[in-house]
């Protein structure tokens, strides 16, 4: 979810990545969150958000995300969320 927050430019983004990177995460999570700051992310969540935004369905691709690791799929996932609500939210327009 950092690394999705920094790529919007949201407020304390960078400093939250930093410290996820850091303090709260395995060496996996480390890895996943390194190639997220260099724009590279695994191919089944490229495929959910390319769904969620029209490109193509997404349902597959829910299953697939889902699929990855023990639970990386799932927390992948639900950065993802947080990250479209907290891109919403700051949208004009957005809600809250």
């Amino acid at each position: 979810m950092a690394a999705g927050m920094a790529a919007l430019g949201l407020a304390g983004s960078r400093q939250m990545l930093e410290r996820l990177a850091l303090e709260r995460t395995t060496l996996a999570g480390r890895e996943m969150i390194r190639h997220a700051t260099l724009g590279a992310y695994p191919e089944p969540l490229l495929q959910f958000l390319e769904g969620v935004f029209g490109q193509a369905g997404y349902e597959e691709a829910l299953q697939a995300l889902c699929r990855m690791g023990a639970q990386s799929g799932c927390d992948l996932l639900a950065g993802a969320v947080g990250v479209l609500l907290a891109w919403i939210e700051n949208a004009p327009g957005g809600t809250t």
